[in-house]
């Protein structure tokens, strides 16, 4: 990379990675080392604070205003991904906990493996969320050139699915879920889904419950988009939309996309239904009718989740 690309890199890395930002990211890994429960301090302005209080014997370099790890971890995304958008995805998702589905996401348990060596260190915590970085970002490069590999010009030269067996991932079958569920003809499901949470996961939280209905009014919105759209641009700066009203919203979609596979699989009757309503959307694509290449494949990709249903 010459000089001037390194430069506008780095500007872009800056203008999207906030101190605050980069404080966020360590306060996160600190509930982790202290074994406090995920966002007992993120979920304030005086995270970091709160932290220091907590654990006083350590390195003072953990409290510094930016240490650049936050601009480390999107240079490391954007080497491997190269597109601006969807490495701010990426590391709003690490932010949000979205990346490992264990209880506080991946910085949580960064913090928690630091704690149990007995070495918490800021340069060995960078490392890690550099390898985590790395990572995700492999696997989402691979996944698009999955996608793109199953693609072929149709006799009029438009881009068309080839007819080929898949074995999706299920984060793949969950994100065609949540498109479904956001359709009209899936309203009837998502409300099953949205009850059984407010009556279990989410019983004591019934904030939860609305942004549930904001995330599947438009689920590609990003969550700091969602939480523009639910009124916390008007007052609160930018780096607190992402890192209070947008990491909850997060937590919110994440405990969602975890739920989902499990209430499919405990109501093998519903999956049944949606397998039979998505091959009908397939058929409905294949003549040529407005339903979307992505609704095309949805019965193939639900059958492999139905093979998880109990007998």
């Amino acid at each position: 990379m010459n000089r001037l690309a390194q430069v506008l890199v780095q500007k872009v890395a800056d203008a999207f990675c906030s101190s605050l930002l980069d404080q966020m990211i360590r306060a996160s890994i600190l509930e982790g080392v202290a074994g406090e429960e995920p966002t007992t301090w993120t979920r304030t302005t005086a995270a970091l604070a709160l932290a220091r209080r907590a654990l006083p014997d350590l390195d003072p370099k953990w409290f510094d205003r930016d240490t650049g790890m936050c601009a480390a971890a999107w240079a490391a995304g954007n080497q491997i991904i190269r597109r601006r958008e969807e490495v701010e995805d990426l590391l709003q998702a690490i932010l949000g906990g979205l990346t490992l589905t264990s209880a506080g996401g991946e910085l949580y348990a960064i913090g928690k493996a630091l704690s149990m060596d007995g070495n918490i260190s800021l340069p060995r915590a960078k490392g890690m969320l550099l390898d985590h970085v790395k990572k995700r970002s492999k696997s989402q490069v691979s996944r698009s050139r999955r996608e793109v590999s199953l693609l072929q010009e149709d006799d009029d030269g438009h881009s068309v699915e080839k007819d080929v067996p898949t074995a999706p991932e299920m984060e793949t079958v969950v994100d065609e879920v949540l498109e479904y569920l956001s359709d009209p003809g899936g309203f009837g499901l998502y409300k099953r889904i949205r009850d059984d949470l407010a009556a279990t996961m989410f019983r004591n939280s019934p904030s939860r419950v609305v942004i549930l209905d904001e995330i599947i009014h438009n689920p590609k919105r990003s969550d700091v988009q969602i939480a523009r759209d639910m009124g916390h641009g008007e007052k609160d700066p930018e780096p607190w939309i992402q890192l209070g009203a947008a990491t909850r919203i997060s937590l919110t979609r994440r405990d969602l996309r975890k739920h989902i596979p499990e209430f499919l699989k405990n109501n093998p009757d519903l999956l049944q239904g949606l397998v039979r309503d998505l091959h009908l959307k397939q058929e409905l694509a294949n003549l040529g009718f407005g339903t979307s290449r992505r609704f095309a494949s949805l019965g193939t990709t639900l059958s492999y989740l139905l093979r998880f249903a109990p007998k």
